[in-house]
């Protein structure tokens, strides 16, 4: 197991799934174009529409199900203390699966007419919504297989899964789009979700050795019951998040008036999605590693400070360039309308620097099957400090405050998860990680320093300089410690 959480498979893991998101991005940039090609604003807004009631009934019906999967079966993988095979906990991980997918497909067919109101303002939709339950079933089905692919620590088969199921939803989708119109939107999304379902499935059936086992229903029923808690558990952690995402849209709606929404909102999309990529790859990479060591304290900690120095080292020189390019994105991607938001898209990037600094963190209590206290620090805590924090500072200092706010918000964080950690897992931070930790830090706030600078030439100048240095130093750090392992 330590070999497998050396720097060298840390990387490889990251770059694998990390390859394939980007991948992924391009194709959707890919299949939008042809929407809008094909179908015209009024199709993009249609397909918009749909896959956002997709994704919501199907985020209700999992119940946190995919991130709760991928905890027990890496738990099993290594030997689970309840002394329940890998198999076992596969084929119930699929009863619950298919149950909450049947669920999901019942809930779109039933309110098929009520979501059509509700999306569209009329009944127009009804059959739409019926037939979008097939794709509901097939993603929710895929989502489950991809689960235990990441619990199974199969990165490199889930990443090809990835890239081979979307490439072919998009051959299959972009014809129905020029054939039949708006009229092929549902069917595409379930070519989509079909393909990748069938994908998922067969590289988990490879990676497994068999495609499933009978078991016991006292222990399906065990597990099946352990998974839900634990899903729930992160479900209700996930909806306090997306209440306080609504209160504080509502709180700058009300005090600043609606363009404020739309400015955070486009700072927040550039911020996200430059850095969602990294933290997406790593989760995939980390959790597994992680749960796979939970019971040991100090490989556990070892593993925890592994990652805080990857992150870190990938995450600095990635935050000084959007900081240093967030002028240029900003002409790219949005108006010169939004130029107003580059001095929050500054503080958003420190943020999220200091967001990443606590991502491995976040994690232990989790793997540690701590339930309590992760719903505490993550789902009322983290999202109690962070809606505070939005309102106070939005209030104090406008629009840049929202920045702000995430640089105070995960500071604190930052604090009580080490002190919680401490306390209950004896977990330290290494003396080479908080070397990493203080350079990489001084080098981001030294850039965010620099944003202030009036001269364009000598900011240009600094901002290079910080950068080429920061990107050399992650470099040279990465490579020394592939080679030391």
């Amino acid at each position: 197991m330590e070999k497998d959480n050396s720097y060298k498979s840390i990387l490889k893991g990251i770059s694998f799934f990390g390859g394939a998101q980007v991948f992924q991005i391009l194709i959707n940039l890919v299949r939008g174009k042809f929407v809008a090609m094909l179908l015209g604003p009024e199709g993009m807004g249609i397909s918009s529409l749909l896959t956002a009631s997709s994704n919501t009934i199907q985020q209700i019906a999992q119940a946190g199900l995919p991130t709760a999967i991928v905890k027990e079966v890496s738990e099993a993988k290594e030997g689970s203390p309840n002394h329940i095979s890998l198999d076992e906990v596969i084929s119930a991980t699929r009863t619950a699966v298919l149950t909450t997918a049947c669920i999901g497909t019942v809930i779109c067919i039933v309110f098929s007419a009520l979501l059509s109101r509700w999306t569209f303002g009329n009944d127009t939709f009804t059959w739409q919504y019926v037939v979008l339950s097939i794709a509901v079933m097939f993603s929710m089905l895929g989502s489950g297989e991809m689960s235990i692919l990441q619990g199974l620590h199969q990165v490199k088969r889930l990443s090809w899964a990835s890239v081979v199921g979307a490439s072919t939803g998009l051959a299959v989708g972009v014809p129905l789009y020029y054939f039949f119109g708006n009229g092929g939107i549902v069917p595409g999304m379930i070519a989509v979700s079909a393909t990748s379902y069938i994908f998922y499935r067969t590289s988990a059936a490879k990676a497994t050795g068999r495609l499933d086992t009978k078991i016991a229903w006292h222990i399906r029923k065990f597990i099946i019951r352990k998974l839900v808690t634990l899903g729930l558990v992160l479900m209700a952690g996930s909806l306090i998040g997306t209440l306080v995402t609504y209160l504080t849209n509502a709180f700058v709606r009300y005090i600043g008036g609606i363009d404020d929404v739309g400015y955070f909102q486009a700072a927040n999309s550039i911020t996200n999605q430059y850095a969602g990529i990294v933290f997406a790859a790593m989760s995939v990479d980390y959790f597994p590693r992680l749960v796979a060591v939970a019971s040991d304290n100090a490989k556990m900690a070892g593993i925890v400070n592994r990652q805080t120095e990857i992150v870190s080292l990938i995450m600095a020189p990635l935050m000084i360039a959007l900081m240093f390019s967030a002028p240029l994105l900003i002409r790219i991607l949005l108006t010169s309308e939004f130029e107003c938001v580059i001095p929050l898209i500054h503080w958003l990037s420190l943020g999220i620097f200091l967001r990443a600094l606590i991502f491995p963190s976040g994690y232990i209590t989790f793997a540690k099957d701590n339930k309590r206290l992760f719903f505490l620090l993550e789902g009322v805590f983290g999202n109690v400090i962070g809606l505070t924090a939005n309102c106070v500072c939005y209030y104090t200092w406008g629009l840049i405050g929202l920045g702000i706010s995430m640089c105070i918000a995960y500071t604190i964080s930052f604090a009580v998860y080490f002190a919680v950690n401490r306390h209950y897992y004896s977990y330290g931070i290494g003396r080479g990680t908080v070397r990493v930790i203080l350079i990489t830090l001084s080098a981001v706030v030294m850039s965010f320093l620099a944003t202030f600078i009036q001269s364009d030439y000598t900011y240009c100048l600094v901002m290079s300089a910080v950068l080429i240095a920061t990107s050399a130093y992650s470099l040279r750090m990465l490579v020394k410690n592939i080679k030391r392992q």
